[in-house]
């Protein structure tokens, strides 16, 4: 490959990357926006949820993703999805059963919705690692890039249509998993990565 071709691919990737992160919080800032001023204090259960997905975006999504990445490069195997989802959903009851039990606490709401939702998440967060792992190591981050976009455009998209339907606030804590229903329909219809 000659280093005009490399150099090329190279802007190509990383300006769809850097696009799809772009979209990806502009749509979070758009989430955030309309909630708040959708609801005011009544909100705050659904920035609770969001705090706990950020964190599974950091400490589950990125790493899932440079370990698949990684294996898949250095020693040309995938990874199954089953090796990570079980001990991902594992983890998710787990902090779904201690956010249910500090439930008032943690999300100033008595409702179930947050803690599962929180528990949720980390399956969710480990299959979008895989997927983007996948995706990258096969050299797809076109793909990539418009899954980081889709993402945020989904959580938006479901939070309004929710706002618009007169749904109570804690309702906009699954618009949070909304934003994974793109991987998810990406691998029922093309089946998987890689």
């Amino acid at each position: 490959m000659s280093r005009r071709v490399r150099s090329a691919s190279l802007l190509g990737d990383g300006a769809s990357l850097g696009a799809g992160a772009a979209l990806n919080g502009l749509t979070a800032y758009g989430f955030l926006l309309v909630g708040n001023r959708a609801y005011g204090a009544d909100f705050a259960p659904v920035s609770s949820v969001w705090s706990v997905w950020a964190v599974t975006a950091a400490a589950v999504t990125v790493p899932v993703h440079h370990a698949v990445l990684r294996r898949a490069v250095g020693t040309g195997r995938g990874t199954g999805l089953g090796r990570l989802l079980a001990p991902a959903a594992a983890i998710g009851v787990v902090v779904a059963v201690i956010g249910y039990s500090v439930r008032t606490q943690l999300f100033s709401v008595g409702s179930v919705v947050p803690p599962l939702v929180c528990g949720a998440l980390v399956p969710a967060a480990t299959l979008l690692g895989w997927w983007r792992g996948r995706a990258s190591a096969a050299g797809r981050y076109s793909q990539v890039g418009t899954n980081l976009a889709l993402e945020g455009a989904a959580r938006l998209i479901v939070a309004l249509v929710l706002i618009g339907a007169g749904a109570p606030a804690v309702a906009l804590t699954v618009a949070i998993l909304a934003g994974y229903l793109p991987t998810v329909l990406t691998l029922a219809v093309g089946g998987r990565a890689g």
